[in-house]
């Protein structure tokens, strides 16, 4: 009986190296001739990261544009939309639509943050993932680099000595990463599908 690879490890190989069925192929056989599931692993995460370098090296205009539009939404949205839309009582009582909801204490729960975060983020990878021409590559450096601005302007040390409240916490470390890879992964996967179709 054949040694069957982790199915999450070669849904991410078959997403990030599309075009290159060939090397999956090798990956798979080298693996059921004897290699660990640690080894099977270890190879898959160094081919993701050979294939992004690889991609963003081809193509550095189309992985700048995307990425600043990725940047350029989530901030425009967080800035004029997100903390209107959280506090929307607030909102209509300033500017006199609709004072009723705001005196009555008719707001959103502070766990609506979860998913307009979700939302925001998904969105934000999805049109990196349109823009970055269906490299899923472009749409983890993206993910990656706002990680990394993330720990940089907030600094490493606020999770250690100041940790954020709940639930502020997880949901930047978590919901925020994962929501814009998810999302930027569901705009690639939807063009390809699309691809495949036209060329049946």
């Amino acid at each position: 009986m054949s040694r069957k690879p982790p199915k999450l490890a070669t849904a991410l190989l078959n997403v990030f190296t599309a075009h290159d069925g060939a090397l999956a192929g090798d990956l798979l056989e080298r693996y059921r001739s004897g290699q660990s599931l640690w080894w099977y692993w270890r190879q898959v995460i160094a081919i993701i990261g050979a294939s992004t370098s690889s991609e963003v090296r081809r193509h550095p205009t189309i992985t700048m544009r995307a990425i600043a539009l990725g940047f350029a939404f989530t901030w425009l949205m967080r800035r004029y939309v997100i903390w209107d839309l959280m506090h929307y009582d607030e909102w209509l009582f300033s500017t006199g639509l609709v004072r009723w909801l705001y005196v009555h204490d008719y707001s959103l729960p502070v766990s609506a943050i979860w998913p307009a975060t979700a939302v925001l983020y998904g969105l934000s990878g999805w049109i990196v993932g349109r823009a970055s021409r269906e490299s899923a590559g472009i749409v983890l450096l993206y993910v990656a680099a706002g990680e990394f601005l993330f720990f940089v302007a907030t600094g490493a040390w606020r999770f250690v000595y100041d940790p954020l409240p709940d639930p502020l916490l997880p949901i930047l470390t978590v919901v925020r990463p994962i929501s814009a890879l998810l999302g930027g992964l569901w705009a690639v996967s939807g063009r390809h599908s699309a691809g495949s179709r036209l060329h049946v």
